[in-house]
């Protein structure tokens, strides 16, 4: 057996996953002109994103996510055939305003810090007045949130100076009061120590609260620009986004002769089927080691296990929330379903299983998020969440080994030679010679007639990665 390491594993499976990704992406293109479809309502959105450029998204990269977390959003809602509704900031903000920029929060919670020790110091006693002894030990994040901000009325009520109309991020807020509630709820304290307790809550709720309100601003443009772009994006027929979210698609197309410019710049490391030394060549290693990530990060972007065919959940589970699950003729909701067939092997179905674990202690975490408590199972929660932990092995789906990098970006090169408007009416001998160049100027020695046998076989080839890709 060849020697290698877990380092030079991990490049391998990166460029499985580019390459897996391109030919899903030829494929695409040989079929239709969906992708190309795709990129003009990304142009649009990035148009639209523009206009927000000052106030949201400063910098070019937060300008990109955007783009990606609109266009991700749209896909989920096509596939799910429902268009959000416009956030409300009410919803999740007492005393907000229509305008409010981050700045003048940051100004408004300075100046009126101790205005905000006041409404928590007030909920905190509404608390111990209005919940009863026997209740207290559990009470929930939506009774808190409800004594605030019938404490925040009251308060603004009795008020004609209008102090108290400050913003407040209300699930925040009742989340710290509450966890305060129970840890002193068996504690006497004098009233200093409470006047600095609640001191010291306000300190860390203004901390959390800022990022949580831009956070919310971003989130309300972005369900704007999905609503906005619904129609559109429900005119997206685009197959392999089964396996491709729409930010993807429209982000990661790759130029496969600059693929094989980054895949030569670390050859040393598959020709010597390990990692090269770092003695006397410090500087190269150092230059290696960036391109190597390089690879990484590409191929982490474009895993294929990020997305789910029917926008979220493996094909194999069903959420009743997303899909028609019907159990004796009755539809049910709030219910996972593995669906698995019982007359034939069950390969992997260790891995399905810690899936569906997964998935389960995930959704088991955004209830107590949300809800601040547990359900009744709480052993049989803590036996779910237990399989979050347990890595996945990467499962190739176009490579063998080092060896086979070369010939799958040759037949990438071969597709997008073709797809070249201006190579159409070029021979397939000419095409054979033009790919051969592109190689041999890399200083890689492979033949013309690996290519021309390269070349006649990339359609097979690009089938046989679909047929894997739909068997995940």
């Amino acid at each position: 057996m060849a020697k290698t390491t877990p380092e030079r594993e991990q490049i391998i499976d990166a460029f499985d996953e580019i390459i897996t990704f391109s030919y899903a992406y030829e494929w695409q293109k040989l079929h239709d002109n969906g992708i190309d479809k795709l990129s003009d309502l990304a142009d649009q959105i990035i148009s639209e994103v523009g206009k927000e450029a000052i106030p949201l998204f400063m910098r070019q990269e937060d300008r990109y996510h955007a783009v990606c977390r609109i266009l991700n959003m749209l896909k989920e809602a096509v596939v799910a055939d429902s268009c959000p509704k416009p956030i409300e900031p009410n919803d999740f903000w007492i005393n907000l305003p229509e305008i409010l920029s981050y700045e003048e929060l940051i100004h408004k919670y300075g100046d009126e810090h101790d205005d905000i020790v006041m409404i928590v110091t007030v909920a905190i006693s509404n608390l111990h007045k209005l919940i009863a002894d026997e209740i207290k030990p559990f009470v929930t994040n939506k009774q808190v949130e409800a004594i605030l901000t019938k404490t925040c009325d009251e308060m603004k009520r009795e008020d004609k100076g209008g102090k108290f109309r400050i913003p407040i991020n209300k699930k925040l807020m009742a989340s710290m009061i509450r966890e305060h509630f129970f840890k002193t709820l068996s504690i006497e304290q004098t009233t200093h120590e409470e006047i600095i307790a609640c001191s010291e809550l306000t300190a860390v709720y203004c901390e959390k609260a800022l990022p949580e309100f831009v956070k919310l601003i971003k989130q309300k443009f972005y369900v704007y620009a999905v609503i906005k772009f619904f129609p559109l994006g429900k005119t997206i027929d685009v197959e392999i986004d089964r396996y491709y979210n729409w930010g993807q698609l429209c982000f990661n197309a790759f130029d496969y002769n600059k693929l094989l410019s980054i895949y030569s710049g670390v050859k040393e490391l598959f020709l010597t089927k390990g990692v090269p030394s770092a003695e006397g060549k410090a500087q190269d290693d150092a230059y290696l080691n960036v391109r190597l990530q390089k690879i990484i990060e590409l191929g982490g972007e474009l895993s294929q296990n990020e997305s789910y065919p029917g926008g979220g959940v493996k094909r194999y589970l069903f959420d009743s929330n997303r899909d028609a699950v019907v159990v004796d003729g009755k539809p049910i909701l709030n219910h996972l379903v593995m669906m698995y067939p019982y007359d034939k092997p069950l390969p992997d179905l260790q891995e399905k299983l810690n899936d569906y674990a997964r998935y389960i202690g995930n959704s088991v975490n955004a209830y107590i998020q949300e809800h601040g408590q547990a359900s009744g199972y709480e052993d049989e929660i803590k036996n779910a969440v237990a399989y979050q932990n347990i890595p996945f092995p990467y499962k190739r789906l176009s490579l063998t080994d080092a060896s086979s990098v070369l010939p799958n970006i040759c037949s990438l090169l071969c597709f997008e030679y073709e797809r070249s408007i201006d190579n159409a009416d070029r021979s397939k001998k000419r095409q054979t010679l033009d790919v051969f160049e592109m190689i041999a100027n890399q200083g890689f020695t492979y033949s013309s007639e690996s290519v021309e046998s390269v070349r006649k076989e990339k359609e097979k080839k690009m089938l046989k990665v679909l047929e894997n890709l739909a068997s995940q």
